[in-house]
């Protein structure tokens, strides 16, 4: 018999017995061991072992009753974990902990694999899902895909997301469960190949051309504290895809990292505070678009540069309030820091410092509404600081804005396109410069981008971290769902 094919009719054989109820071999159902390089501390040395033990604990406890258990799963220090077995929570209020005390300095490592997690709906509801110090490194797909329905919460502290390929670090959308799917309750024995041929299909969601192709249920909540996501490279690489859910990140640094749209919320809801995402080389760095909410306070944006692609334009526009005007780009989305479409944002205390941005702006909207409050935006690599197209609406209080350039059709304040312009996508750029009323930068400090992604991500950051809202905040009529709620649980 072949040997993967023996190894999963052992263990299915020992899952059998396991949940057979009056048998005394109960012990089947433990998996754990002591931990190589802690004796007494007993945890678990593969996925393998963990997925078969809550299926095991699931089956045996399929009452209502139990449902507000909780689980914890600790992860031995000093591991390597295959990725390509792919943990899958089954059980709700269920914690996957590095070590004794969930330190991401124990080394609790997934390596490798096309999804290394993956949170699934089902009709008993994985109502929360925490995971804490893993580093999730290699994966060639997804490091975490969270699939499941708005009743599903899934929270990590300390945890980092390194050298991965693919599509995402963390991918929220709902996925309905269809027939051709994998069962969920299969061998906890992965078939790679199979496991590859069965993983869900971006572009049933979303396009690559940006579209939605399909409406969706809204999908759970990810909140992160104290997480890092680096080094990570591909075409179209996120670090975060955000499809309905809604995402909360504290302290939270993206860096050097290669690919398409960083921060991609669709119809979406996030709340970004005391983070930092620099040095990475992508065509955005966070995006909203499709009536989506986001909130970004106490943040950095330095030293990124947005890949864009240039298309000559062979006629001299009739006016210009910006250098631009004599290339454009071949789409919107590649040519900002920061570019919202169709969305709510509200921006507060944040710094943008060298970014390269050399067609465009550090912030760009399209049919959004914003609200920029004590911000700076310093560097000469960029276009304009703030664009924002006739269908938009802005209030700026306190914002402090650089010179981009010695040229003196350079706007250095928010340039604000009238109903016939084409800024950045066409030949017209036409509309009014608005300049910023801060004389100076309003923020304690904006370091530099070096010093400050190599600290610490929970203390390294220099701008100042007060939690005070300004009073604006508070009177803005639409401020969004994202900030809504940040306002009522701060």
């Amino acid at each position: 018999m072949h040997a993967s094919r023996r190894t999963q009719w052992t263990s299915a054989f020992a899952l059998l017995l396991c949940i057979l109820p009056g048998l005394p071999v109960q012990v089947l159902c433990d998996r754990r061991v002591s931990c190589p390089n802690d004796s007494d501390l007993r945890g678990y040395t593969s996925i393998a072992d963990i997925n078969h033990d809550m299926l095991a604990t699931e089956i045996q406890n399929n009452d209502p009753s139990t449902e507000k258990s909780s689980f914890r799963f600790t992860l031995c220090p000093d591991t390597y974990f295959d990725g390509h077995e792919k943990l899958t929570p089954l059980l709700a209020n269920s914690s996957f902990v590095c070590g004794r005390n969930g330190d991401s300095k124990d080394n609790c490592t997934i390596v490798g694999g096309h999804m290394q997690v993956e949170i699934l709906p089902s009709d008993r509801v994985v109502e929360s899902v925490d995971f804490q110090g893993i580093t999730f490194a290699n994966f060639t797909g997804y490091g975490v895909a969270a699939l499941a329905t708005k009743e599903t919460r899934a929270e990590f502290r300390d945890c980092h997301w390194k050298d991965g390929t693919g599509e995402s670090a963390i991918h929220i959308a709902f996925q309905s469960p269809t027939k051709d799917r994998a069962p969920r309750h299969g061998s906890h024995v992965v078939n790679r190949e199979e496991e590859e041929s069965n993983v869900f299909d971006t572009n049933m969601l979303f396009t690559r051309n940006h579209r939605l192709v399909e409406d969706v249920a809204e999908s759970m909540s990810v909140l992160l504290h104290d997480c890092t996501i680096t080094g990570s490279r591909g075409e179209h690489f996120r670090a975060v895809f955000n499809n309905r859910g809604y995402v909360r990140m504290n302290r939270v640094t993206i860096a050097d990292n290669e690919g398409g749209i960083l921060v991609n919320v669709v119809d979406g809801d996030s709340f970004i505070e005391d983070s930092m995402f620099v040095r990475n080389h992508v065509q955005v760095v966070l995006r909203p678009i499709s009536d989506s909410s986001v909130f970004v306070r106490n943040s950095l944006f330095a030293e990124n540069e947005a890949l864009v692609k240039r298309i000559p334009v062979t006629k001299q526009p009739q006016k210009c309030v910006c250098c631009c005007a004599h290339t454009r780009l071949s789409l919107i989305l590649f040519q900002s820091t920061v570019v919202a479409k169709e969305s709510s944002m509200l921006i507060d205390s944040c710094g943008f410092e060298n970014n390269i941005v050399p067609m465009g702006g550090d912030l760009m909207v399209y049919s959004t509404q914003v609200n920029l409050l004590d911000s700076c935006f310093v560097g000469k690599s960029r276009n304009v600081p703030v664009f924002t197209d006739f269908d938009s609406s802005m209030q700026s209080v306190g914002v402090f804005a650089e010179n981009g350039t010695n040229d003196d059709k350079q706007c250095n304040g928010i340039l604000h396109g009238d109903s016939e312009s084409t800024c950045f996508t066409g030949e017209r750029c036409s509309g009014f410069c608005e300049p910023v009323g801060a004389d100076a930068c309003p923020l304690s400090s904006v370091s530099t981008a070096t010093e400050a992604a190599d600290s610490e991500p929970s203390t390294g950051r220099k701008i100042d971290a007060s939690p005070n809202h300004h009073p604006l905040l508070l009177r803005s009529t639409r401020i969004g769902k994202a900030a809504s709620h940040a306002i009522s649980n701060t």
